[in-house]
């Protein structure tokens, strides 16, 4: 009788341990989860004349931290930043969308090519392409202001 109770009382441990160990796992993995980043300060960037911030965005925790300029390489090599409103381009109406999967079924979705700027986000240094899936399309290009 003592060895039956004996077997319950550490299978009875055995599963306090293991519920435990999964609430400490659960509330650890919790910590190392990337929720946005709480608790990391939002990067800062440099600034140009023109009151826009240029930089990397590889450090920015949500679409709304990057830069206005984000620093990019052109299709030559040659290092400057493109424009966050061209590389992410407006909102796609509902059309747009669709023609967008339908292009993407097909295969057929042009290269764009957007202009790379220096950090004063007017002087174009050269052209970024935002590659398609068919590189025989003819490419549409998104021209500097």
């Amino acid at each position: 009788m003592r060895t039956k109770r004996s077997r319950l009382l550490t299978a009875f441990l055995g599963a306090a341990a293991f519920i435990a160990a999964g609430a400490v796992g659960a509330q650890a993995s919790s910590l190392m989860i990337p929720d946005g980043g709480h608790g990391r300060p939002a990067p800062s960037y440099a600034t140009n004349a023109e009151g826009q911030t240029y930089g990397s965005a590889l450090e920015a925790r949500t679409p709304q931290e990057e830069p206005d300029l984000i620093e990019a390489y052109g299709d030559d090599g040659t290092p400057g930043y493109v424009r966050a409103d061209d590389l992410n381009g407006p909102a796609p109406t509902r059309e747009e969308v669709l023609e967008h999967i339908d292009a993407q079924e097909k295969g057929a979705i042009p290269d764009v090519r957007i202009p790379l700027y220096e950090s004063d986000g007017t002087t174009v240094i050269g052209t970024f392409t935002i590659e398609g899936s068919d590189a025989s399309q003819s490419k549409e290009t998104v021209s500097g202001d």
